[in-house]
């Protein structure tokens, strides 16, 4: 949300309704860990008497490409390992330069204005000038 929005109550209202045990029922994947948990158990475990999934999911690892109603355990735990292995803490101001600098060089590659090997060159010679000055 940016800060000269006109309509930054909308969008707060949004952003708690998403974060909230409310938006579980959407197609995404909750933002809580919690909800995440609960909505993997309930896939892995449905209850006796009720239907599994309406339709098929096909899911894609790699090259090979399943096409399921239920989805298995293997697969919830090696989503939620993917999941829990994320780092959501914000970049480092190195970081964020070193972002800036690769797509400023990028652009410059592909309006054409300079060769793949140029570019690369101009991205590691600016980055190692950058890191330099850091550390």
């Amino acid at each position: 949300m940016v800060s000269h929005s006109l309509h930054k109550e909308g969008a707060w209202d949004f952003l708690e309704y998403f974060i909230s045990r409310g938006a579980e029922d959407s197609y995404y994947l909750p933002t809580q860990i919690s909800s995440l948990r609960d909505m993997a158990e309930k896939a892995t475990a449905p209850q006796p008497g009720m239907l599994t999934n309406h339709y098929s999911v096909r899911i894609g690892i790699g090259d090979d490409v399943h096409e399921m109603d239920e989805f298995p355990q293997y697969l919830t735990d090696a989503l939620m390992e993917q999941i829990e292995g994320m780092d959501f803490r914000p970049r480092s101001a190195a970081e964020e330069q070193i972002i800036e600098i690769v797509a400023e060089e990028a652009d410059i590659y592909y309006k054409g204005d300079k060769s793949l090997e140029d570019v690369t060159a101009v991205i590691q010679n600016r980055v190692e000038l950058l890191l330099k000055e850091t550390h």
